[in-house]
């Protein structure tokens, strides 16, 4: 299938971005990979890229691994791991989601220390460090 995004080199490596302008809900890729039963068995250079889905590990081996954090996204990942717009976007505008946001209903499993990391992001709601599970809100996750 062909998605509305391609991949581009940025200031900080490479990222998804917009082929066109997006309306919200548009699909701009699908999470695909191999899936691995145990975050051990995730290889090393993907341990960065990895999702949690249904208790395995699916390491990517598509564009999806190249939409990057930002605190105020402009897409998120669905239950189909599509890659889905929350809001308008233009052509050439990078595709993001919240790496550790976390929604209601949702258990997020165990957060894993090599994915904390200084968030660079830019926007007025940085956060500053990306360091464990956050609510939709941006309040830290607490397991009930």
């Amino acid at each position: 299938m062909m998605y509305p995004s391609e991949v581009k080199k940025n200031n900080y490596g490479l990222c998804l971005v917009a082929t066109k302008d997006l309306p919200p809900g548009s699909v701009v890729q699908h999470w695909e990979g191999s899936v691995v039963e145990k975050y051990e068995n995730v290889p090393e250079k993907m341990k960065l890229h990895a999702i949690l889905v249904d208790d395995k590990w699916l390491v990517p081996s598509n564009d999806a691994q190249y939409a990057n954090h930002s605190c105020e996204p402009n897409c998120m990942v669905d239950d189909n791991l599509d890659v889905v717009t929350i809001k308008p976007v233009k052509k050439g505008e990078e595709l993001t989601f919240d790496y550790c946001v976390t929604y209601e209903g949702e258990d997020p499993g165990q957060w894993h220390d090599e994915w904390t990391f200084a968030c660079r992001c830019g926007s007025k709601k940085c956060r500053g460090r990306i360091d464990k599970y956050v609510t939709e809100e941006g309040k830290p996750f607490v397991k009930s």
